[in-house]
């Protein structure tokens, strides 16, 4: 039979699929093998998935344990950060959002004036953040790593406390999306009215021939 606690770690580890770790309010997948900056960002998107981004101290550090507790050989992860143009020592996320909390070692970033840009990675066993080429892969290894939303969908089936640990999470998180989508509709309802007026046999005769995603 299986301890109370156990059941508890179970239950929640349902809120992130198979072989991915649940990392705070997300989930993370590592992977040991060496990549690229830019082959680490394609296999998160063929996963439904981005690369890492690390906005606190705290994620940070929970970040790094989990690393450090399952690690196999990688001495440095891929993290989503890049420097915004060459030469630059700003960095930005894979998703384009801005670089508030950071974490470089003493004298990082140093690398900023390679010609494929500078890509950030962090690094076992302390989790302080390195620079190298973005398309370093072959003098050492640098690993994987992926992370995507928990499934909020499948909240109401854990146990009361992880509903009640993750609840306010999921909230904002369909808050956001139907945020996103109204911001979307008003948008069509304003490009609609800006080019078609108030004749509606003209926007019908454009979605003959385009779809919305092209609009």
């Amino acid at each position: 039979m299986l301890k109370a606690n156990s059941v508890s770690i179970e239950i929640v580890a349902k809120l992130c699929a198979d072989q991915w770790s649940l990392v705070g309010n997300k989930c993370i997948y590592k992977n040991d093998t060496s990549a690229d900056w830019n082959e680490n960002r394609i296999n998160c998107q063929a996963m439904d998935a981005s690369m890492v981004k690390i906005k606190s101290k705290e994620e940070n550090e929970l970040l790094i344990n989990m690393i450090n507790k399952e690690n196999k050989g990688a001495k440095y992860y891929w993290i989503g950060g890049r420097n915004t143009f060459i030469g630059s020592k700003i960095f930005e996320w894979s998703d384009g959002s801005a670089m508030i909390y950071k974490n470089w070692a003493t004298g990082d970033p140093n690398n900023v004036d390679h010609k494929n840009g500078a890509c950030a990675n962090i690094h076992l066993p302390e989790g302080e953040w390195y620079d190298y080429y973005c398309d370093m892969a072959v003098s050492w290894t640098v690993g994987q790593l992926c992370e995507k939303k928990i499934d909020c969908s499948v909240l109401n089936k854990q146990d009361e406390e992880t509903r009640k640990k993750f609840a306010i999470y999921c909230e904002k998180d369909i808050e956001y999306k139907v945020k996103e989508l109204s911001e979307k509709i008003e948008s069509l309802k304003k490009f609609m009215y800006k080019y078609y007026g108030e004749d509606p046999t003209k926007f019908r005769s454009l979605l003959r021939n385009r779809t919305l995603v092209d609009l």
